[in-house]
Formats: structure tokens, sequence, C-alpha cells
């Protein structure tokens, strides 16, 4: 028989999502491994004091390590304490008595009495939560008693609080869970998740940090071995994968490239803005003070030479014959008149049409008040935004 649990694991995620209407938002997995396969001979839980969290254990590789933290309160510090001090108490540890490290060592039974199977993923929500999914499929080799637990336990490799204390294997978070057949070769199908607020209390922020983080799935019952207080019955544990965990060493680089790339588009772009913006005309016109018709207009070039095309005015103003045309070189000037036939006193505006070299046509927008109310004011171009490139 074969014990299916997606049907609560999904209710029991609706439940928690639907007061937020998270329920309906679409998931995006962000990274995936398969369950290590990766045989491990023993637990080792280590009890650092609170002046030694950079304590080394020994390095052996067919070891798996929890370092526990306990001194939060004491120290200020933002490492987790609490699941420290629940383990502390399962294992009838006096932490205040504590001198040096404690080290409770576990060993794994050597016959496979548990099958764990399944893959762990990095899932997030279009809303920002992030959390963790261990889709476990698990079945018992033998009959398993009633106290038998799975450990979920999240590790950092190297580790430091704000304080500037360094650790490696600290515990940031430690979940135990039930809801699995303990009958032999009853398969049981499941999902457990370590929830983004849980990670966030625990310092573990996978959006910032992404790499260097491990996991541990210990299955074990309680044993009356004076030597152990713990049976493990089965014990996986790999590197929590990210975004690059099975990325080449040239795809690494990538992001670094990409934005090497647009560095070098941006300042392209800003040096061809600065290029064009050096090298368009300036107009000013002022009324000359003899004649409330007469306008005194000079033209200068920018670094780039220009042919003056034509000019338009808006009504009710009218040119009195036609206004100079003339051709500028790089930087030189040029001050010539413009006449109106008649006086008005709306304010005058007027566009002069350019061709400028390497950048093309032109208009330049020139707006004055009129003359009875501005005696000497010079004009001046509207907004170098709205020339039109034609």
């Amino acid at each position: 028989m074969k014990t299916k649990t997606s049907l609560l694991v999904v209710s029991v995620l609706i439940c928690l999502l639907s007061p937020l209407g998270w329920a309906q938002t679409p998931l995006v997995i962000h990274a995936s491994s398969p369950i290590s396969t990766t045989e491990y001979s023993a637990v080792e839980e280590v009890f650092v004091t609170e002046d030694s969290p950079n304590y080394t254990p020994s390095q052996d590789e067919d070891t798996v390590r929890w370092v526990w933290w306990s001194w939060s309160e004491t120290t200020g510090s933002d490492w987790p304490d609490d699941d420290a001090m629940y383990r502390a108490e399962q294992l009838g540890l006096n932490l205040s008595a504590l001198n040096e490290p404690h080290v409770h060592r576990h060993a794994v039974e050597p016959e496979e009495l548990v099958s764990l199977a399944g893959d762990v993923e990095i899932t997030a929500g279009d809303v920002g939560y992030w959390f963790v999914q261990f889709h476990l499929e698990i079945t018992p080799i033998v009959n398993l008693s009633n106290d038998t637990l799975l450990y979920i336990v999240l590790t950092e490799d190297v580790s430091e609080d704000h304080h500037g204390r360094r650790g490696v294997d600290i515990v940031h978070e430690m979940r135990p869970e039930v809801g699995f057949s303990l009958q032999a070769n009853n398969i049981t199908e499941t999902t457990f998740s370590l929830s983004s607020d849980h990670l966030a209390a625990a310092g573990v922020d996978l959006r910032q940090i992404s790499t260097g983080w491990r996991y541990s799935l210990m299955m074990f019952n309680e044993t009356q071995d004076n030597d152990s207080s713990m049976k493990i019955l089965a014990l996986a544990s790999g590197p929590l994968p990210s975004p690059y965990q099975h990325t080449t060493a040239g795809g690494q680089w990538t992001p670094i490239i990409l934005i090497a790339i647009a560095f070098v588009i941006c300042s392209a772009v800003i040096a061809n803005s600065r290029k064009r913006e050096q090298g368009i005309p300036r107009i000013k016109a002022v009324w000359s003070a003899s004649s409330p018709t007469t306008l005194m207009v000079k033209l200068q070039a920018g670094t780039l030479a220009f042919r003056t095309q034509d000019w338009t005015v808006e009504a009710p103003w009218k040119f009195k014959g036609r206004p100079p045309k003339p051709s500028l070189q790089p930087t030189e000037q040029k001050e010539f008149t413009v006449q109106f036939s008649q006086l008005h006193t709306e304010d005058c505006r007027f566009e002069v049409g350019l061709e400028v070299d390497e950048m093309g046509a032109w208009r330049q927008h020139v707006w004055l008040p009129a003359p009875l109310t501005a005696t000497s004011v010079e004009g001046s171009v509207e907004d170098d935004s709205t020339v039109a490139l034609d």
C-alpha cells in the first residue's frame, strides 16, 4: 500500500497562503537538485562556548557537522540560538557549565533502515516570499517506532554575525517533522517546507546570499544506549541548490560580462549625448532699442558647422523681407538683424531650420515677449528637448 500525503500538504499550503492571497500566486523554481546520495557514517553536534564560536571540529569527510550557537541573548548576536537551546535540552546538556566546546557524536546505523529520495528546491512567488521545499519519498525498510522523527537542518558553511564573530557549520534552522508512514515497505510521498518567515528569522536571505548553505535530513528514534541518545536510521546531506550550482565557470562570469557590456554601452550613449550637445548651434535674439519691430540676432556654431535653411514665425507676426541664411563653421558666430512688418502685443515665437554637419536637420524654437513689455529682453531657445530632428 502506498500512503499519499500530497493532498494534506496542498491543503496546508492553501490554508497558510490564502489569507494573503498567495494561494493562486504562480511559483518560480530558482534552483533544484536531487537529494544527495553521499553516504555518511556519523553526525557530530558541537556546542561552542560564548568565546569560541570559530571552533573548527575535525574535518572527517564522512561526518555531517552541526555547530550550535547558544549565546545570542547574552552577546547580542544575530545568530539564532533557540534551536540550540532546544537541542541542548533534548541532550540533557547544561550550557552554563561549558568551559570548552562540547561534542556529541552519533553513528549512522550501518544497515539501510529507511530509504530517503526526492529533490530539494528553492522556490519563490511573485510577491517576494522565498522558501525551501523538500519533495521526499520515504520508505521504511523495517517497521519504525512511534518516536521516529525527521530533522531538517540548515547550516552555513562560513557564517559571520553582525558583531564580526565567525563560525563554520553554524545551524541557522532546524525543523522536526512527522507525517510519514512507520510501516515497512510503505512509501510516503510528501513535501516539507522551510517557510520564508522562518528563514528570515533564522537570518537566511537566499536572494542576497544564495550559496554557502547546506541541508541535512536525518531520521532517528530514541535509544536506551548510554553512549548515544539517538539511533540514526537515515542521513542525507548536501549543498542547498542555487542558480549557480550547475553553471560552468564561464557561465558564472556572465552577469559580470553583461554588466561590463552595459557599462560600455552607457558610456557610449553619454559620450554621444555630450558630443551632440556640444555640436548644437546657439541662437540669441533681443529687440532693438531703436525699433520695436527689429530683432538683433546672434548665431553661434558649436563644434559642428551648420547652414541656415529657413525661418518661420507664428501669426500674427510676419517677417519683413527674408531673414538672412548664414552658414557657419565650427565655433564661428555671426550677428545680424531680422525685420517684422508690423508691431503686435502678442509674444513673438519663431523657428529656424538648420542643417548641422553629422547630425542632420534641426529646428530651433525661439520665444520673445512682446517688445512693448520687454524692452531689451533677450529671447531664448524654449527647450532643447523639443528640438526636432527631421
